[in-house]
């Protein structure tokens, strides 16, 4: 016999590049190699029940694990992580049996046969209670308590509630600034200068009051020469984005052409998942011109005068994607995103990692929710050739 009795309550769920990052509330930590068999997940999370993960690592109420599927984060969830690792209780099978009175005593073991015994005890005749009442009491009464004791007559019945503590509350959800979802959006290409994106929206509904952003990426490839390409305004009906900085970088040579942009949304409505964004981008005639999109959505981000700083980089060459430091005046949402024509940098110091675009090479965003008031390093954590970056504080 096995004991199964470690249990996790998921409150939030965070896969990049299949690594999911679990955070949980529960009175005993997981342990490195541990399996865990998922359930409770709903909405974009319902892939995950019934998956059986192990324990890559494990952080301060969080734990890593591989999970197969497409990145996603979610906080302020319910979802639950049982331990399929059993710890044995018994009982153990003996091999031996001895006995003055019992025949075959070592049958005890077979799964055939029988040991038996003979007490020389006689059964007595059963006696029965003449009647039967309720007693005065708390506890629920049975329906027609004679019926116990009644040769031939129908059955006695109780009704009973179902006992036990009722579960927990739910731990209170975060505070200050929260990730609550990304996801990449839509894509496009032409080979005639203009190219326009497929229509995309957010996974979940958003919630009123948040913060929205999208970052765009686009890039050209002249057949000769030609210039970065130009971004224009993500087109979501009922929804206006307003731009917090852009960038981009030109490589001659190849050539090759490069451009970021960063939107948002202060304040914003709930956006339901019915309704689409697109963005159009244009490069010049006889370039092959690409463009595509990610969205966010961040709780605890101040509703007005929503930017405490920004800043940003063009052309940078042969060193790591960054712009100068960011010198807030609170505790911020720091929001960094590159453009590059080499593959995706590794993510600077302290720094999580944001959505990586599917088709332009590269796109990558980095965020610090929370970042306490100060001067604030932007730098990813690895050299690229050429690139744009662009850097936003959103106060908290």
């Amino acid at each position: 016999m096995f004991s199964y009795a470690t249990t996790l309550l998921i409150t939030g769920v965070s896969l990049v590049y299949g690594t999911a990052t679990f955070t949980y509330a529960g009175t005993v930590e997981p342990t490195v190699n541990e399996g865990f068999f998922l359930s409770g997940f709903t909405g974009v999370l319902t892939f995950l029940n019934g998956l059986e993960v192990f324990v890559e690592s494990v952080g301060l109420g969080t734990f890593t694990a591989l999970v197969s599927g497409s990145d996603v984060t979610q906080y302020n969830i319910t979802g639950y992580a049982v331990s399929s690792t059993g710890q044995f209780i018994g009982p153990n099978q003996g091999t031996i049996a001895t006995s003055s009175t019992w025949v075959n005593p070592l049958n005890i073991f077979s799964a055939t046969a029988y040991a038996s015994a003979t007490t020389g005890g006689s059964l007595a005749d059963a006696i029965y209670p003449p009647t039967a009442a309720n007693l005065s009491s708390s506890n629920p009464a049975w329906a027609n308590p004679s019926n116990a004791v009644a040769v031939g007559a129908a059955l006695a019945s109780v009704s009973l509630s179902i006992g036990g503590a009722p579960p927990p509350p739910p731990p209170p959800p975060p505070s200050g600034i929260v990730p609550v979802q990304m996801n990449i959006g839509g894509y496009g290409s032409n080979a005639n200068g203009s190219a326009g994106s497929s229509a995309v929206g957010y996974n979940n509904i958003t919630t009123a009051g948040n913060l929205l952003i999208c970052v765009v990426w686009a890039a050209s490839f002249p057949a000769v020469s030609g210039f970065p390409p130009t971004i224009n305004t993500p087109l979501t009906s009922g929804f206006t984005w307003v731009l917090a900085g852009s960038a981009q970088y030109s490589d001659i040579g190849t050539p090759q052409y490069g451009s970021i942009a960063v939107y948002y949304i202060a304040n914003a409505a709930s956006m339901p998942t019915a309704t689409k964004t697109t963005v159009g981008a244009a490069g010049g005639l006889h370039n092959l011109t690409q463009v595509e999109f990610a969205l966010y959505e961040f709780s605890g981000v101040a509703t007005a005068s929503v930017i405490d700083t920004s800043a940003t980089s063009n052309d940078g060459f042969n060193s790591i994607p960054s712009t100068a430091a960011l010198v807030t005046s609170v505790t911020d949402l720091i929001f960094v995103s590159t453009v590059c024509e080499g593959a995706a940098p590794s993510l600077g110091s302290g720094y999580t990692s944001g959505i990586k675009s599917s088709h332009i090479s590269s796109g990558l965003s980095q965020y610090i929710a929370n970042q306490a008031a100060g001067t604030i390093a932007t730098g990813f954590g690895s050299i690229d050739n050429y690139w744009g970056c662009v850097a936003i504080a959103f106060k908290a």
